[in-house]
């Protein structure tokens, strides 16, 4: 342990279960000390590099060969009691000797894993080596689907506040940029949908990056966006009202409880066309405010659930057919068909699956469905219309206008009933609860794709 003093040391790596040595390894310190007394190792290293640095033992700096000091990042040095080999001593001015072994009983040796890996920053490690990381984070998808889960419930439990709801007041935002930006042209509408669509997607992106190092930060963002942008106990809640004031015989009360589900005009329906109405009201809003968010947000995680429900509100204030929007809306309303085609294809394969006449539903969805004027409208109302057995659709009134629509399923359904409400409202409840396991499982998959696809590319690149 003399100043100057060069010590060549054997370090063996032994397997962890079977306790035997696989390898050894032999390198070259400057002054190390190895203490029996009090089962430590110390040292220190002279280099024009390093500097002169004291090795303080297991939990602080160590060696790194060949005569290196480093901190200990990744895991901390752990000691093993066994014997220690010592081979061999060289001091300055004399030839270096054999290095004979001896055995040194009580002396705890360094039992990090060391192999010739740890020295490719010398270039003198293989072609192949683990390389060593960190404990990964909790996976993306994992966060994800614990936070949709939670927000589903939330909605369930909970429903939507009826004051200060997030919606609404995205709604009056959107209202006041309408009202500095509106002219009748396309332009400019497509101007309101890009500023209001962007400033809420931009809004998820900005929140999921603060909360990014945080696990349970990140499931609390996707919980709370996945309950303010999920309305399916809100409108089985609606549609259930409805179906109560008609059971009743309350039409008066059912006419006026109407508007919160649709804009259908409800003194021109008596109760089996509000009826109707509720069914077909809960067949459209079961994409629009469940299954389609739903997508968007496995899709594209919190951006998504926000800029879905961003686009499908601006479609509903702006997107219609009026004198005022027909132009200053037309973007809004191309924006949400795109937005909602992979929900509402979504949405009538459940109903299809959940309902209580899935052959029925898969036939009037390819027969019906694209006689609908709404692309997406179309395969959702006939899936419900053939899973319940009912037929949907025909005339209409929309404040004042008239439309004359295809009856849908006509061939093997029967009018609508006030007790098809409460069988509508319950296959909605299906369909969201599939379609959170379906989503959440599609975006599994695809971190597992990615995941093999990236280790795939790296192998090939070494071996390359």
């Amino acid at each position: 342990s003399g100043e100057n003093r060069k010590t060549h040391i054997v370090l063996n790596q032994y397997d962890e279960e079977t306790g035997e040595q696989q390898t050894s390894y032999t390198t070259t310190l400057v002054s190390v000390v190895v203490t029996g007394a009090d089962r430590s190792v110390w040292g220190s290293a002279h280099s024009p590099l390093a500097g002169q640095q004291q090795v303080d033992g297991p939990s602080g700096p160590v060696v790194d060969f060949p005569g290196h000091v480093r901190r200990q990042k990744r895991k901390p040095v752990r000691i093993r009691r066994g014997p220690a080999t010592v081979t061999g001593v060289v001091t300055p001015g004399s030839q270096e000797l054999s290095p004979p072994v001896s055995s040194n009983q009580g002396v705890d040796t360094l039992s990090e894993d060391i192999s010739p890996c740890l020295l490719g920053r010398r270039g003198t490690a293989p072609d192949r080596c683990p390389t060593a990381r960190p404990a990964e984070p909790m996976r993306a998808d994992r966060l994800y689907a614990y936070g949709a889960a939670t927000g589903l419930l939330g909605d369930l439990l909970l429903g939507d506040p009826r004051r200060g709801h997030p919606v609404a007041v995205f709604g009056r935002a959107a209202g006041a940029v309408e009202r500095v930006l509106w002219r009748d042209h396309r332009g400019w509408g497509a101007l309101h949908t890009a500023v209001c669509a962007g400033a809420a997607v931009g809004l998820g992106a900005a929140a999921e990056k603060a909360v990014r190092r945080s696990p349970a930060a990140s499931v609390a963002l996707v919980a709370a966006a996945a309950w303010a942008v999920v309305g399916g106990s809100s409108l089985v809640r609606e549609a259930r009202a409805v179906g109560r004031a008609l059971e009743a015989g309350d039409i008066d009360t059912a006419r006026e409880r109407l508007p919160h589900l649709c804009g259908r005009d409800p003194q021109a329906l008596d109760a089996d066309g509000i009826a109707r109405a509720v069914v077909e009201s809960v067949a459209e809003n079961t994409s629009d405010a469940v299954v389609g968010a739903l997508v968007w947000g496995a899709a594209g995680g919190v951006p998504g659930l926000l800029g879905f429900r961003a686009v499908n509100t601006l479609d509903a204030m702006v997107g219609h057919r009026s004198p005022k929007y027909l132009r200053y809306g037309w973007a809004a309303a191309r924006l949400d068909d795109v937005a909602g085609w992979p929900g509402a294809r979504l949405t009538a394969a459940l109903a299809a699956v959940a309902g209580d006449e899935p052959r029925g539903a898969v036939r009037a969805w390819r027969a019906d469905a694209h006689r609908h004027p709404s692309p997406n409208a179309g395969p959702v109302e006939a899936s419900f219309a053939g899973a319940l057995g009912v037929r949907l659709g025909g005339t209409l009134s929309y404040a004042g206008r008239v439309e004359h629509r295809p009856v849908l399923n006509a061939a093997a359904g029967r009018p609508v009933a006030v007790r098809d409400i409460e069988r509508a409202a319950r296959l909605s409840r299906r369909v969201g609860l599939l379609a959170l396991g379906v989503t959440v499982a599609a975006r599994t998959a695809a971190h597992v794709a990615a995941t093999r696809f990236a280790a795939t590319g790296r192998t090939k690149g070494r071996t390359s």
